[in-house]
């Protein structure tokens, strides 16, 4: 039904009308910063299809709403802390940079205790859930089953990231990544960009200065001393002691528990934990069989004593070397013990397990020489390892590296030798995922670091002696490991067979980066490939335009599909930006962003509306304004919109500079904005007929309100937002007729008539005159033109004391004067900036009423008769027609506030004019055969209005467009009907019949009567 005529059940529906309210502030520019948006020829998708674009989850897991609302908390924080702090003293250099470093580290612990929460959480409604072994280490314990103790295979490597069954241990392992990620962020920041110092001085100044109060190192400094001073002196061991404590972390946070991996390999070897702490218990009754058979108590030296299987030669001694020593084998279980022992022993290695505990764990069982081998037995694990003997431990190194390169003993017991000399080779064939492989050259590198700052620094201490006896050890690193770029190494280690499993897990590729000191490549090509997939194909979006073609690296598109590793690497981005992390140049700034444009939409899709402007902080002004305009358009509810605002306004965002940027995306989706845009030359408002009730053309049937375009919705709604915000008059009118110049020189009447009945004008000016008038009225009332001013004698009587009671209960009287010139000059400037809006509205809603007289035609056509209750709805009819049409009778669209769309504002009166015109006499025409010839004389008089000299420019608009002898033949026509209609009267009746009395004569006295045949002078 449509608005403003409820009694009416013609007509298609309506948009609802939006609720609205509310204000805005004064904005400068409006175009300059829309150049870059013109409209592509094929729209493509909605602008909204990001989230299916990039494959996104539609709906959020409770754990990760949960932690999306909570990051956005503070996040939140973080600026309101920078804000505060910043009052104190804003012109302090180092006490900026102070406040938002510690804002930074307040985040990222916040986010640490998020993912902690989740962890805790998940494992409290799951408790068995860590007692179950992942893939990997199941993995691991059958191929010690399934291996010989003097094998060299490499180990089929499964990943801890791989796909578990339980959707519980999914999550974990993912909430455990992302703890560990802010982990290693935490770490590295502390090595790569401490906490300024308060005074604004270097942390590396105040190491140096530290080190020299402790004097020169000498011969009697202790080993554990030299470990420190080494660290202190050297950054890049810094930080790779850093990774290293964080991927020992990881393993016993993510990987399986000790006493699980122990309880899975003595059942697989088919033994009972207990009878670890017994030794080799098989083969010593072997021995000791073979002793009582043989009758001898000396040690037993038996060339054809074999195991039990008949399959290898047993040894015949149970020292701790014997295996390798005499080249024999253990009873199957026992050998399947030992293995088992040895794995055990790595993983608690992996771990970082402290060397005491170690040390504990092997005496428990009677393993008590492992430990002692591995220098636990005499180093409380000062380092990363162990410093004790000669030369902080030079000596001991070598010794474990010639039993890690020994060929006959187990791989895992190579690998436990190989992690304590720092060697790689012996160590890879049991690498079964990224962490690992980088723990062992991390590890490496930084053990063979400290050994040539030993040899650089304290060369008097430290002599080539041992290296020149165990040369072996400089050939534990390859040259190009220890010459390879940080970021290069790193993707060389992803990419190794190992770690394949992890080179498609979001979260490990962010991990990388973040150690590979390249997280701004990774984040930019994370964008690239958003940008690419939000414009795939025939598609567009406004919200991300086409980047330049630049190449990306694939290994990346994980992440570009993972909400979660969105979510992390905006969170890192704002951290890097707030500690003032160095960001290498040149990188693309505007790829970047897209991942936090895409994270910003997604909260739109999951109603997360709160987070919103909280994230669009992080965005740079010009693109925070245009992604926040094209966003809040899509919120329609008016609690959220209100919502919304206040929240933008608290955290200073520049409303309408959003509100700016929508209509101008609004109107380039139109293509508006499009250099070959041109308006539409011609509004198909009439149709031809060869009806004689029409003078040869009627209102056309396809025009009238209809259902809005995606395009029209947009720019409908992207203006509604003006009586939310708290902008001027003149700012709020010249949005609105920039959104109608757009929809009438398009010819989309639709939209125009919707924002019409979304935002009326005097809806407006009631809102936004208080501002600038002082109270709320119609800026066009004639009531304003003058002001009220009571009489002097009553002003007199009221002031006299010896008025009477009566007299001073009278009410006051007024006269009315002209307002003062500088008033009626402010007035004039207030409808001057309101006029267009004003005047366009008057157009589309006699529009509308033409609209409504089409519908009205064919109903009255298709009704069999002409009832008198048709009869008194085609009059009221055509008395509102008449007035809608009435003020475009009028001098109208003649004035443009700004020059610069004066051309817009004469194409619009030369596009809908003339034909409105020429439809309005087709339907006084159409009327009079039904209402009489007296409804011709105003149609008849048309002529005149449009000959009189103040409407030069409807004058024009019907010359200029070619419609003027459309307007004479349609005269004319009038003309024809109305002597027809008279004499179709004067014969039925014989004589013309008597009008009613006091019948109107129209405005100046005209009457039909010139046209009546019974008067003609003969």
């Amino acid at each position: 039904m449509a608005t403003g005529h409820p009694q009416r059940t013609y007509g298609p529906p309506r948009r609802a009308p939006s609720r609205r309210q509310d204000s805005w502030e004064q904005v400068n520019s409006h175009n300059a910063s829309f150049d870059g948006y013109q409209s592509p020829s094929s729209l493509g998708t909605s602008v909204f299809g990001i989230a299916s674009l990039l494959q996104l989850p539609p709906e959020m897991s409770d754990s990760s709403s949960y932690q999306v609302d909570r990051a956005a908390e503070f996040v939140d924080a973080m600026e309101v802390e920078v804000y505060n702090g910043l009052q104190e003293d804003p012109h302090d250099h180092a006490h900026f940079h102070l406040v938002r470093y510690k804002a930074a580290i307040g985040l990222l612990e916040g986010l640490k205790d998020i993912a902690d929460e989740v962890v805790q959480n998940t494992e409290q409604s799951n408790p068995d859930i860590n007692n179950s072994l992942t893939k990997s280490w199941r993995g691991r314990i059958k191929g010690v089953n399934r291996q010989s103790h003097r094998s060299s295979l490499g180990f089929e490597a499964t990943t801890a990231t791989e796909t578990m069954e339980e959707p519980s241990k999914k999550e974990l392992r993912k909430a455990q990544a992302e703890l560990s990620t802010w982990e290693l962020l935490t770490g590295l920041l502390n090595v790569r960009k401490p906490a300024p110092l308060p005074d604004g001085g270097d942390v590396n100044d105040s190491i140096q200065g530290f080190l020299i109060g402790r004097g020169v190192a000498h011969e009697f400094t202790p080993d554990a001393e030299l470990w420190e001073r080494f660290l202190l002196e050297n950054t890049s061991a810094r930080e790779k002691k850093a990774v290293l404590e964080w991927l020992e972390k990881c393993a016993g946070r993510e990987s399986s528990s000790i006493d699980a991996i122990i309880a899975e390999l003595a059942e697989s070897a088919g033994t009972d934990q207990g009878t670890w702490t017994s030794g080799f218990l098989n083969t010593r009754e072997r021995i000791k069989g073979e002793k009582r058979r043989r009758g001898i108590d000396a040690p037993l030296d038996s060339a054809t004593l074999r195991t039990s299987e008949n399959t290898e030669p047993l040894v015949t001694q149970l020292d701790p070397d014997a295996v390798v020593r005499q080249g024999r084998s253990l009873e199957k279980s026992d050998a399947l013990q030992d293995r088992a022992l040895w794995l055990t022993c790595f993983a608690m290695l992996r771990r970082g397990m402290r060397w005491q505990e170690i040390k504990e764990w092997c005496e428990e069982r009677g393993e008590g020489w492992r430990a002692a081998s591995f220098g636990a037995a005499c180093d409380d694990q000062q380092s990363r390892s162990g410093l004790a003997g000669p030369q902080a431990g030079m000596l001991w190194r070598r010794m474990c590296l010639a039993a890690a390169r020994h060929i006959g003993m187990d791989q895992y017991q190579r690998a436990v030798y190989g992690i304590l000399a720092g060697d790689i080779k012996s160590v890879d064939p049991v690498c079964a995922s990224f962490d690992d492989l980088l723990f062992v050259r991390y590890n490496a590198l930084l053990l063979r670091s400290y050994e040539d700052y030993l040899h650089q620094l304290y060369p008097e201490r430290f002599n080539n002696l041992v290296a020149q006896k165990f040369p072996a050890l400089a050939s534990t690193i390859s040259p190009e490991d220890l010459e390879a770029d940080t970021t290069d190494y790193i993707y060389r280690i992803i990419n190794h067979p190992s770690a394949l499993g992890d080179a498609s897990d979001p979260i490990k590729a962010i991990q990388a980066s973040l150690i590979a000191n390249d997280f701004h490549i990774l984040i930019t090509h994370v964008g690239l490939i958003i940008a690419e997939r939000a414009n795939q194909g025939d598609s567009s979006t406004r919200l991300m335009p086409p980047l330049p073609s630049y190449p990306y690296d694939k290994r990346y598109q994980c992440l570009a599909k993972d909400i979660d590793a969105i979510r992390i690497m905006i969170h890192i981005y704002a951290i890097y930006e707030y500690v003032g992390y160095p960001f290498p140049l040149p990188f693309d700034f505007e790829a970047m962003e897209y991942v936090i444009i895409a994270y910003i939409d997604y909260l739109r899709s999951q109603r997360k509306l709160e987070a919103i402007p909280i994230y669009a902080m992080l965005l740079s002004v010009e693109t925070r304004e245009r992604t926040l305009a094209i966003i809040l358009v899509d919120i329609e509810d008016y609690s959220e919109q209100e919502r919304l605002v206040t929240l933008l306004e608290s955290i200073k965002v520049n409303l309408p500079r959003v509100v700016i940027q929508q209509y101008l995306y609004s109107a380039s989706l139109i293509g508006f904005l499009n250099e070959d845009w041109h308006p539409l030359p011609r509004y198909n408002l009439l149709e031809d007929t060869k009806d004689a009730r029409w003078p040869g053309f009627r209102i056309r049937r396809e025009f009238g309100p209809g259902q809005l375009s995606f395009e029209e919705d947009r720019m409908v709604r992207s203006v509604e937002w003006y009586l939310y915000v708290n902008s001027d008059w003149e700012e709020t009118f010249y949005g609105l007729s920039y959104a109608m110049r757009v929809f009438l020189l398009s010819g989309m009447f639709n939209g125009a008539l919707q924002l019409v009945k979304d935002l009326p004008y005097k809806v407006v000016s009631l809102k936004k005159s208080p501002q600038v008038v002082g109270k709320a009225v119609d800026i066009f009332d004639p009531k304003l033109e003058v002001r009220q001013m009571e009489q002097p004698q009553q002003q007199q009587l009221r002031r006299s004391t010896r008025a009477s009671s009566r007299q001073m209960n009278d009410e006051p009287t007024f006269s009315e004067a002209p307002l003062a010139e500088k008033d009626q000059f402010e007035l004039d400037l207030l409808r001057s900036h309101a006029r267009p809006y004003f005047e366009m509205q008057k157009l589309c809603l006699a529009l509308e009423q033409l609209a409504y007289w089409r519908e009205f035609e064919d109903m009255i056509i298709k009704s069999p008769d002409f009832t008198p209750e048709h009869r008194k709805e085609l009059t009221k009819l055509l008395e509102d027609l008449t007035t809608s049409i009435d003020p475009i009778l009028h001098p109208i669209l003649t004035h443009s506030p700004d020059p610069a769309n004066a051309h817009h504002t004469t194409a619009i009166r030369h596009l809908y004019l003339p034909p409105m015109l020429l439809a309005y006499l087709s339907a006084r025409i159409f009327a009079a055969s039904y209402l009489g010839a007296e409804v011709l004389v105003p149609a008849l008089e048309l002529a005149n209005v449009v000959a009189e000299p103040e409407n030069k420019g409807l004058r024009d608009a019907f010359l200029k467009t070619g419609y003027m002898p459309e307007l004479v033949r349609a005269l004319a026509s009038a003309s024809r009907v109305l002597i027809r209609l008279n004499q179709t009267v004067a014969v039925e009746g014989g004589k013309k019949a008597k009008r009613g009395k006091g019948k109107s004569r129209f405005w100046v006295g005209e009457s039909v009567d010139i046209w009546d045949p019974t008067k003609l002078i003969t």
